[in-house]
């Protein structure tokens, strides 16, 4: 699973070996740093609990907690009985912002 592959990899980079870091800190980060070098692109489903339990050798729990903290973020989205994925981010440069009206008359 590359995904898998890829978050292994990230948690093992100097700054998230840290013992001192919760491990669902370190997923956090992992998961994030993930979507910001385009490894996990919006709408792409992340592993499943199971599969990442098993490949990062972390509780369930853990990484619950970690995915959790990112949807509240809104950097991922979860569905009942669908797998959890990337959101889909709208991103303007901050030149473009303009004021409900405008933007209502965009649209």
């Amino acid at each position: 699973m590359i995904a898998a592959d890829g978050l292994v990899r990230l948690m093992q980079e100097p700054g998230l070996q840290d013992d001192l870091i919760a491990k669902h800190e370190r997923l956090t980060e992992a998961l994030r740093a993930s979507v910001r070098q385009g490894l996990l692109r919006p709408g792409t489903a992340i592993p499943g609990e199971r599969a990442l339990a098993e490949r990062l050798a972390i509780s369930r729990t853990t990484i619950r907690r970690a995915i959790k903290t990112l949807v509240d973020e809104r950097l991922l989205v979860q569905r009942p009985g669908a797998r959890t994925a990337v959101a889909h981010r709208v991103e303007k440069p901050v030149s473009l912002f303009a004021g409900f009206s405008q933007d209502m008359r965009a649209r």
